[in-house]
């Protein structure tokens, strides 16, 4: 592929992952009425993200994707907490998962589940529930608010890592290669 074809195809893809983040935030969403939000399964198109395009498109995918969704959601007043905290969290991750590799490790590791993506997809679970901790407690102005959010955003940060690394490890085996391509 010339280099122009894959910038192209890296602009595209990482467009796709941002629809593909805000929807998964936006349709697939349980309301938790205690804090007025919701939970949801953005977080691992956001951990998919990384590990196909990796950390600079996976971040750029993951933070707009999740603020984009709060925008149109109703929840204007999140978009710049929400941006913040996906894109650390999917730097964090992305930097983790491809420390130190070169493209032959990264493929091979596409196709399984490893300890390492699931050590960088929990640390970035935990920089999001710090995050969103920290976000309700300025929004909210009270401890009540960011306490009632945890257990739902425990939940959600577990599930997304569950659900990436599932997906992650299907689609590098129906296509080899594309996990990590971008690095």
């Amino acid at each position: 592929m010339r280099n122009d074809d894959n910038k192209v195809y890296t602009l595209v893809l990482t467009g796709v992952f941002t629809a593909l983040v805000m929807a998964a935030t936006s349709f697939f969403k349980v309301p938790v009425a205690a804090t007025n939000g919701y939970v949801h399964m953005g977080d691992a198109m956001v951990f998919l993200a990384v590990a196909v395009l990796g950390r600079k498109n996976g971040t750029i995918a993951g933070a707009s994707g999740s603020a984009l969704a709060d925008l149109l959601g109703g929840y204007a007043h999140w978009v710049p907490w929400t941006f913040v905290i996906k894109g650390v969290m999917a730097f964090v991750c992305g930097t983790i998962l491809y420390a130190g590799q070169d493209a032959d490790d990264i493929a091979a590791r596409g196709t399984k589940i490893s300890a390492r993506s699931i050590a960088a997809m929990s640390i970035g679970s935990l920089i999001m529930i710090a995050g969103y901790f920290t976000a309700h407690r300025f929004i909210y102005g009270t401890w009540a608010a960011p306490f009632a959010a945890l257990p739902g955003n425990i939940v959600q940060g577990v599930c997304g890592v569950v659900i990436a690394e599932i997906a992650a490890a299907a689609i590098g085996k129906a296509k080899p290669g594309i996990i990590g391509r971008q690095g």
